[in-house]
């Protein structure tokens, strides 16, 4: 059985690209509010399968979506699904209240830095800037010493994510507040 697909955009529905870098987006954001309620990372992930799964099922029937699985396998083992760094960006922390770099104060023995192990970037459209996606984490270099660490953080996803309070505090060893 051969299945044809074309996509159909509605008037005034982003492309099908946009609405799965949004879908992605939302899924992150999901993702990691359910972590932050201590539910673990495997069992989110067979979650997230089956939901999708039984989606494929619903929308294109069963022997589709097993289809669809078989070509799971090579996929995986070609890489496909396996994010590797691409570089690192990393910039002073916090800023001052007017923007200002707190490295310019040479005589400050200790460094804090906001930095984003980049896994991918997204490009610019016409109605997104471009953006870089990874792993978030903190570090904290003490110059004298040449000691450092660092750890990986979780921003506060999601709507009125501003107004929750923190739940887990970045330590202060990875650079988070005294």
């Amino acid at each position: 059985m051969v299945m044809t697909a074309r996509a159909i955009e509605a008037p005034g529905q982003a492309p099908d690209h946009e609405q799965k870098r949004a879908a992605l987006g939302y899924l992150h954001a999901a993702w990691v509010d359910a972590r932050i309620d201590g539910i673990d990372g495997d069992c989110l992930a067979q979650a997230c399968l089956f939901a999708a799964f039984a989606e494929f099922v619903s929308t294109y029937g069963e022997e589709a979506a097993a289809h669809f699985a078989e070509g799971l396998a090579a996929r995986i083992r070609s890489g496909e699904f396996t994010r590797t760094v691409d570089r690192v960006e990393c910039e002073r922390f916090p800023r001052g209240a007017r923007g200002e770099d707190p490295a310019t104060d040479l005589a400050e023995p200790i460094g804090r830095y906001s930095c984003l192990a980049v896994t991918a970037d997204t490009p610019r459209t016409g109605t997104a800037a471009p953006s870089s996606i990874g792993y978030p984490y903190r570090a904290r270099i003490n110059f004298p010493t040449g000691k450092y660490t660092f750890c990986k953080i979780s921003g506060r996803p999601g709507e009125g994510s501003l107004e929750r309070e923190v739940r887990v505090k970045v330590p202060v060893a990875c650079g988070g507040d005294e």
